[in-house]
């Protein structure tokens, strides 16, 4: 008899991804402030580094199937909800651990924490989700294996990510969306640029045409500019209410960093027609 990977429980995370670089981990600070639980194992960047050690493997996920995703989703988690793992879970996460493309001596810090996991009594959290800036790589697996799941993309103007030194996800996803990494270190931002409008206009594609109204675009820097709107509006996407010292505390978070406009001082015409014109129908100004 097959696994039925389809979930039935009810179970709807409140996810962020993104381009890396575009302004994720304050998000995801204001969700953790609203009383999200977002993970236990997070980096400097809120990442969820349980969801990085499983999926952030572009040549596992360039030979995977689509029930070897859902096995790694459930996973997934049965970690973010307390449930105990099995045999078979505990193989799942020390093989993506260790035999992946970017292995660091300091994985085997995670073994210590997921052995607290495994000896831990079970937790039980209202509101839960996770932030990894590579998870919009997965929103069609996401949805086939959710039912409810509510997805936040975060963008930020295409022009100041092609000047970003942040070239990760680059170098580990745009063979994806036929997007190469250039030999010569001076044609990386257009690439960047190309990689930023495929991918965004991917995840807005499927975000619009798969989650509906479970899918909330969020532009960095509307909500640093007016955080109080924004925040409303975000807060309202997730159903979820707060009090007012808890409110004056979200609109505090965000603020612009001094790279926002960098592209201004660059030369632009390194860029196609075609591309600038990709930036203005994103809704961003040149």
């Amino acid at each position: 008899m097959g696994i039925n990977l389809k979930k039935n429980r009810i179970s709807e995370p409140i996810v962020i991804g993104a381009l890396g670089g575009s302004g994720t981990r304050v998000v995801t600070q204001i969700l953790i402030d609203s009383g999200i639980f977002m993970g236990d194992n997070l980096n400097n960047s809120n990442d969820n580094l349980i969801f990085t050690r499983l999926f952030k493997r572009p040549k596992w996920y360039l030979k995977t199937n689509d029930a070897e995703i859902k096995k790694h989703l459930m996973t997934f988690e049965k970690y973010m909800i307390g449930e105990k793992w099995n045999i078979k879970d505990i193989k799942i996460y020390l093989k993506a651990l260790f035999v992946r493309d970017d292995f660091d001596i300091k994985n085997f810090n995670d073994l210590t924490h997921i052995f607290l996991f495994l000896t831990r009594p079970k937790r039980n959290f209202n509101l839960w989700g996770w932030k990894e800036p590579n998870t919009h790589i997965f929103l069609k697996d996401l949805n086939q294996y959710f039912n409810n799941l509510k997805y936040i993309h975060v963008i930020r103007h295409g022009l100041d990510m092609a000047f970003s030194k942040n070239i990760q996800q680059l170098y580990n996803w745009g063979w994806i969306y036929g997007v190469k990494m250039p030999d010569n270190k001076k044609l990386i931002p257009q690439a960047q640029l190309e990689y930023w409008i495929r991918a965004n206009r991917q995840a807005l594609n499927i975000g619009r045409h798969l989650y509906r109204e479970r899918f909330y675009l969020l532009k960095f820097e509307q909500l640093c500019k007016t955080p109080e709107t924004e925040i409303k509006k975000l807060l309202n996407f997730m159903n979820i209410k707060v009090n007012n010292e808890v409110f004056k505390l979200l609109i505090s978070l965000p603020s612009l960093p001094s790279t926002v406009g960098r592209y201004k001082s660059r030369d632009l015409s390194i860029f196609t027609e075609e591309q600038l014109n990709e930036v203005i129908n994103f809704g961003y100004k040149i």
